[in-house]
């Protein structure tokens, strides 16, 4: 016997009929008759739309206890030893000076830089490839390469241990892209990147009022000839995907496409689209106009335009956060992070890498975090139908107020939201 699985959520469709949404699951199907489909439910009277519903997650095990099942899920992403990941931020230095930054209030914490980032973190990896099969290293900042030296004498290294020591490794890079030229993407491809990421403002005159260098000259021109460079690595790389990041900033539709019709036809196919509203940080406060809820606008017209719309590949965590000491942030001092969001935000630092690449673990802190990551301690999560791609929402927002912070559900259930 069967019952209506709880994490179901029946919507109207885009043009027509009516839409469910597993979000254990992630299958959707597409219903112009709901008078049928609830007689289906109700009394299994065809039995080979039972066999689709069963098979998708919309109709259950009527003895299976669905929290448990989530609860299961999510601890066995939470502690996963198939991958570590490690999220480099070998410097907080960035040559651009955008507002809205999230790091320029906090620079001040990390006083010092070390100059045995690289070496240090190479002889972490070499004591940790016991336990974890494959490492994913991500780039991040500041501006990572400011450090571009580094990087490619660090990738090298990498790319021989992982064939004496016998791990796969991955990498992704998050970057302004400003600094990108042939010797850094042949680096970053000897370490298997598969993504990199590079952030545009909306249109030329907004993006040229925000992302701009610290001497106070415009970013978007050079931008969209380096996006151009890469896209032409992207066809001849096809595990290489090129990511931009739309800022979305009081910024229009018809902003948005005059940009994206920048780029030729041709090469649409190898540029994927991430779409996100600028947020507040302790130091920018701005009206935005621009919502989760609102994205589907932006992602119907990438994808028209024949771009690819990015999806969400982390399913069952709710950000890189979101688990053990399999991914931390290596900051430039060598302290591990869970959440680099607010520096000043102490309950995030669980740790630091000695010289010889030991790790000196704050326990109590590792634990407090997957106290607060366990949403479903709380009743209304707990018995949410979109508990299994909300999450709880930010764990740092948790230890702040106290509070799980609901996701937008028309964000959390768009058809662009998971591969």
């Amino acid at each position: 016997m069967y019952k209506c699985s709880m994490y179901n959520n029946v919507f109207l469709g885009k043009k027509e009929g009516f839409e469910i949404y597993n979000s254990m699951t992630k299958a959707r199907i597409s219903v112009d008759d709901r008078e049928y489909l609830e007689q289906v439910l109700v009394n299994g009277t065809d039995e080979s739309t039972m066999q689709v519903l069963v098979e998708n997650g919309f109709l259950v095990d009527e003895g299976l206890d669905e929290v448990s099942a989530l609860r299961y899920v999510y601890n066995k992403r939470y502690f996963s030893t198939a991958s570590l990941g490690i999220i480099m931020l070998p410097t907080m230095a960035c040559n651009f000076n955008c507002p809205y930054c999230f790091e320029k209030p906090s620079l001040h914490i990390i006083k010092n830089e070390s100059s045995n980032y690289f070496d240090v973190i190479e002889k972490y990896i070499v004591k940790q490839v016991t336990h974890f099969r494959h490492v994913n290293l991500n780039f991040f900042g500041g501006e990572p390469l400011l450090k571009r030296d580094e990087i490619k004498k660090f990738a090298k290294n990498v790319h021989i241990l992982s064939d004496r020591l016998g791990f796969s490794i991955g990498s992704t890079i998050v970057t302004n892209g400003s600094l990108i030229d042939e010797s850094v993407m042949e680096s970053l491809i000897l370490v298997n990147c598969n993504l990199m990421q590079i952030t545009i403002d909306g249109a030329k005159a907004q993006h040229d009022g925000t992302r701009i260098f610290k001497n106070g000259v415009p970013s978007f021109d050079l931008l969209i000839d380096k996006i151009k460079f890469v896209a032409s690595f992207v066809a001849k790389n096809p595990s290489l995907r090129l990511l931009i990041r739309f800022n979305l900033n009081n910024t229009s539709i018809n902003d948005v496409e005059e940009t994206l019709n920048l780029f030729q036809p041709d090469i649409r196919k190898y540029i994927s689209l991430l779409f996100r509203p600028v947020y507040e940080t302790k130091e920018y406060h701005e009206e935005n106009s621009n919502h989760y809820d609102g994205l589907d606008l932006f992602n119907q017209l990438g994808h028209d335009m024949g771009f690819s719309i990015y999806k969400n590949r982390r399913t069952y965590l709710s950000c890189e956060a979101c688990g053990d000491t399999n991914v931390i942030h290596v900051l430039p001092d060598l302290s591990l992070w869970k959440c680099v969001n607010d520096l000043s935000f102490e309950a995030a630092k669980i740790g630091k890498l000695t010289e010889d690449g030991d790790v000196e673990w704050n326990a109590n802190r590792v634990l407090e975090w997957y106290r607060y990551s366990d949403f479903l301690q709380d009743e209304k999560c707990k018995n949410c139908s979109m508990s299994p791609d909300c999450l709880g929402g930010c764990i740092r927002n948790h230890i702040l107020t106290g509070r799980h912070r609901c996701g937008s559900f028309e964000a959390l259930s768009s058809s662009y939201q998971y591969v």
